[in-house]
């Protein structure tokens, strides 16, 4: 397990180098991937249990409402960072919170995946705009909860907009919705590592590319 990990790292570290993050900021663009490597507990243990480097994601967003200013759109679990939204913080849950804030207040590494291609930028804001009124503030759930809860219950009434979720299962659902996943794999079943740029995932338009490690 350890050695696959190990392997893991080793991947990405051939393919990568640090890069300051304010030299990345002004290219980042909406549906851009943040991959985020903790030390606490509980990322340790979907570390651990993922066989991977990564513990959680998020996805890049910027809104003209909001200065086009790089933003975090995230679905996570006792986050002390201000919701854009609600102006305070929600703790677990959907939340849309500066990319600044987020990575200088995070301990551990992150890299950037740029995604390049798929529908155009009208249309992803626009589906963009409907998921960040449907999500908003929906609860955490973690992996075992929704897996279980999708057995006893079924699909329908597990989803997002219904039951919430976590990181993963809500950034394969925004690619779906940009038609960029397939439909027939259900997003319950995706983990941070998926996203990284060891794993085999291919998108059905564009591409996503290598991942740059970031200098905070």
């Amino acid at each position: 397990m350890m050695q696959s990990m190990k392997t893991a790292n080793a991947k990405l570290s051939l393919k990568t180098k640090r890069v300051p993050y304010q030299k990345l900021r002004a290219q980042l663009n909406t549906g851009d991937l943040v991959l985020f490597s903790g030390t606490t507990f509980s990322s340790r243990i979907v570390q651990l249990f993922t066989f991977s480097r990564w513990s959680h994601i998020g996805v890049i967003v910027r809104l003209p409402e909001h200065g086009n200013k790089p933003l975090l759109w995230e679905l996570t679990r006792a986050s002390k960072l201000h919701d854009i939204h609600y102006g305070a913080s929600l703790g677990d849950g959907v939340q849309l919170v500066s990319l600044d804030d987020k990575l200088s207040s995070y301990v551990g590494d992150v890299a950037i995946r740029r995604l390049r291609g798929g529908c155009d930028e009208d249309k992803r804001l626009l589906l963009l705009r409907e998921l960040l009124s449907h999500w908003q503030a929906k609860p955490y759930r973690n992996i075992v909860h929704k897996n279980l809860s999708a057995w006893w219950h079924g699909e329908e009434a597990t989803t997002i907009s219904k039951q919430g979720g976590f990181c993963s299962e809500f950034v394969a659902e925004l690619y779906k919705s940009w038609q960029l996943l397939p439909s027939d794999r259900p997003s319950r079943y995706y983990v941070p590592q998926d996203f990284a740029p060891s794993a085999s995932l291919k998108l059905l338009q564009g591409r996503l590319s290598t991942a740059w490690l970031l200098q905070i």
